[in-house]
């Protein structure tokens, strides 16, 4: 239907609507095109576009993904010139830099209060079955001291 709607000449107007102005917006078509096309004043689809802003922004934003694509681009192309710049004992030197930044931002995480431990899976399997030993150590000594079996100096006073 949209594609339809630009060939066609007529003098009917034809009513705005949210996927309607999208399309046209998106493919880069002018709002005073878009006024021709659907045969109505400029100052309509200005205002129709002014009042659903907040509905058409989200259909006719590209940048966002459009920008992700160009920094990955720029990323991947500056770390090819680089790397084909430096000789083999120049990138034997990138090592060294990357212990040396690795260090400063241990630093940085030690001065502002963060951890700078490494922790592995193993650690943290290693200590979840502690508490789990130690949990039912605590359960059986709780059990245990309900029944008043551990506690031998428990004598019952009455009151009078």
């Amino acid at each position: 239907m949209i594609q339809g709607l630009e060939n066609l000449e007529t003098t009917h107007k034809v009513k705005l609507s949210v996927p309607l102005v999208a399309s046209y917006l998106a493919r880069g078509i002018k709002r005073t095109q878009i006024a021709k096309l659907c045969n109505i004043s400029n100052a309509a689809v200005y205002d129709y576009c002014d009042r659903h802003y907040e509905e058409l922004a989200p259909l006719i934003d590209t940048s966002d993904g459009i920008m992700a694509m160009k920094s990955k681009h720029i990323a991947e192309k500056a770390q090819e010139r680089i790397l084909k710049h430096l000789k083999d004992s120049e990138k034997k030197d990138l090592f060294a830099l990357n212990a040396i930044s690795g260090t400063h931002i241990d630093k940085m995480r030690l001065l502002s209060d963060k951890s700078t431990q490494n922790i592995s899976m193993e650690t943290l399997n290693a200590s979840s079955q502690e508490l789990k030993i130690r949990r039912e150590e605590l359960l059986s000594r709780l059990s245990t001291l309900k029944r008043g079996e551990d506690n031998p100096q428990t004598e019952l006073i009455e009151a009078e």
